[in-house]
């Protein structure tokens, strides 16, 4: 496996709708009949508890709202890596992943961030770049 760093496994989503976005470099998600949008997708609504829940596109951008660098990480991951979380509008949805192909000294809270794709030997997956 080339990417060492997943947020979420199969284990966690277990949906095909989910990881069929992905393949197509789509980012899915839930939302209820009262318009809870959720993030990870779930089977039943955290807000109000309807399990009427339609899937949806996010927009595949968003705004930094904290990052850190890993340093110290553990075992089977790799060292010196970037992970923030981006604030998704108008869904109001918080997405933690991978940031890439940055200097962490450009990073700022606030700054616009893109959600882009890559595919390893076994899964395509998101992570974040910086907006030019």
């Amino acid at each position: 496996m080339s990417q060492l760093y997943y947020p979420i496994n199969r284990n966690i989503i277990k949906s095909a709708v989910f990881w069929d976005g992905l393949e197509k470099s789509m980012l899915k998600t839930t939302k209820c009949e009262n318009n809870h949008t959720h993030w990870p997708p779930r089977t039943i609504c955290p807000s109000c508890y309807s399990n009427t829940l339609n899937w949806v596109d996010l927009p595949l951008n968003g705004t930094l709202i904290g990052w850190t660098e890993v340093s110290a990480p553990p075992e089977g991951f790799p060292k010196n890596y970037t992970v923030g979380i981006i604030e998704i509008k108008p869904e109001n949805v918080k997405i933690f992943g991978r940031i890439k192909q940055i200097d962490n000294k450009k990073l700022k809270i606030g700054c616009k961030i893109n959600i882009e794709f890559e595919k390893d030997s076994e899964e395509k997956f998101f992570y974040f770049t910086v907006s030019k």
